[in-house]
């Protein structure tokens, strides 16, 4: 999508320029995190950011209209990118989430129009995985964010629509609830229970599920099955459940669709 390959076939444009002829002309209006931090570690974290917006000059004469200079421009990028405590540290002794912090800001930096990210978050702890997160979503407003990634998770976070390519070829584009509707067709059945009691209500849970049911979850006073469904299935188990609940001394229960990393997983097998 940045020219870096040249095309099998077809035809791609990028905010309006062809990617065939006017390359130059995409350069101006992209941002771009690529999966490895290309960062410099004896420079700062303002020197980057500086260096980057000089760099995007045409990007940052736009985002400069409604600021005041060169320089309170890049403490705001700073500060919307929380890295404005560490401005004035080197690189080298950043830490793994803070460098991909400043990766990512560079992306951003001059308001591009379309903005690429692959594998923003892979590596990272969970905290710092939460906090690029709400930096995305914060700074997306008119633009065209392009998200690669293997987290599931992250896709139902961040994204509008999603693109499953499968062995190269791009197989459905759809929002997440829709890619799971149409594809998933699974639930998940979770019951907790007496544990004395819990093969009885097993028992009476696999008597009102279809055959192919699997269980992807047990411990001693639950359990977890994969339903997929058909037409009248999933209101019979509920209304079943509902009725019993009492007398099997169910605590717990619920019934809830698959996750899309469950829907990923069961496209990738068909294809």
């Amino acid at each position: 999508m940045m020219g870096i390959y040249k095309k099998s076939s077809g035809s791609a444009y990028i905010a309006g320029f062809d990617l065939s002829t006017q390359l130059s002309q995409i350069y101006k209006c992209v941002g771009i995190c690529p999966q490895y931090d290309i960062l410099w570690g004896y420079l700062t974290v303002y020197d980057h950011l500086l260096f980057y917006a000089r760099l995007k000059k045409s990007l940052l004469n736009k985002a400069l209209e409604n600021n005041t200079d060169e320089s309170a421009y890049i403490s705001q990028i700073a500060e919307n990118f929380f890295l404005l405590e560490i401005k004035n540290k080197v690189v080298k002794n950043l830490s793994g989430g803070q460098k991909r912090l400043l990766s990512i800001a560079i992306a951003f930096i001059g308001e591009p129009k379309v903005v690429f990210l692959d594998e923003p978050t892979t590596g990272l702890d969970p905290q710092m995985r939460r906090l690029i997160w709400n930096i995305i979503n914060k700074n997306k407003k008119n633009k065209t964010i392009v998200l690669s990634t293997h987290s599931m998770e992250e896709v139902e976070v961040l994204c509008d629509k999603v693109g499953i390519l499968v062995k190269g070829r791009l197989v459905c584009v759809d929002s997440p609830s829709k890619i799971k509707h149409i594809y998933g067709k699974q639930y998940h059945v979770t019951i907790n229970c007496n544990p004395n009691n819990l093969h009885r209500t097993s028992q009476f849970i696999e008597d009102i599920i279809p055959n192919n049911s699997t269980v992807i979850d047990s411990s001693s006073n639950g359990k977890t099955w994969r339903v997929s469904s058909s037409p009248g299935i999933i209101p019979n188990v509920y209304k079943q459940i509902s009725s019993r609940k009492s007398d099997l001394y169910i605590d717990d229960w619920g019934i809830n669709q698959s996750t899309l990393e469950d829907t990923f997983i069961s496209i990738v097998s068909q294809k």
